[in-house]
């Protein structure tokens, strides 16, 4: 690793281990730059993953350890799926749920009223219509398969 492609770009914390990247980030947060071997820019811990293993393989992500997305610390990075991504994402609590949600239409309050509802013997169909969504979103809801947390 004598020839680090980025040395002059980076802030090391030796008490946490990161690699900080102190230039452009994507509007994600994720260490963005020129690849020189692509001749486009790129997620700079993917640059870095290339440049120190070689090709990354179809269908694999670099995900990072250390969950700071602009580390560029190539100790810290491995390669996965998406799917392993979400399963890392979920485990540490980092998924958006609820009213978090990007595309949740519902409030807890309201996820809570219609469940109270459901017990009191609405049904399904009538409480889609109360709330303005699908069927089968009041019965993931009411079954837990979707708002779970509440």
């Amino acid at each position: 690793m004598n020839a680090f492609p980025f040395e002059q770009w980076i802030d090391r914390l030796p008490w946490v281990g990161c690699w900080v990247w102190l230039r452009a980030l994507n509007p994600s947060g994720y260490a963005w730059a020129r690849d020189p071997a692509l001749g486009r820019n790129d997620v700079v811990s993917r640059i870095v993953w290339r440049a120190i293993h070689g090709p990354i393989p179809a269908g694999m992500c670099v995900l990072h350890r250390c969950d700071v997305r602009c580390c560029i610390n190539p100790a810290h990075l491995f390669l996965g799926t998406n799917h392993d991504n979400v399963k890392d994402k979920v485990a540490k609590g980092r998924h958006h749920r609820g009213e978090q949600a990007m595309r949740s239409v519902l409030t807890e309050q309201q996820v809570l009223e219609a469940r109270a509802l459901n017990a009191q013997g609405l049904g399904y169909r009538k409480l889609a219509r109360r709330f303005g969504v699908h069927r089968t979103t009041i019965k993931a809801l009411i079954q837990r398969k979707s708002w779970a947390h509440i």
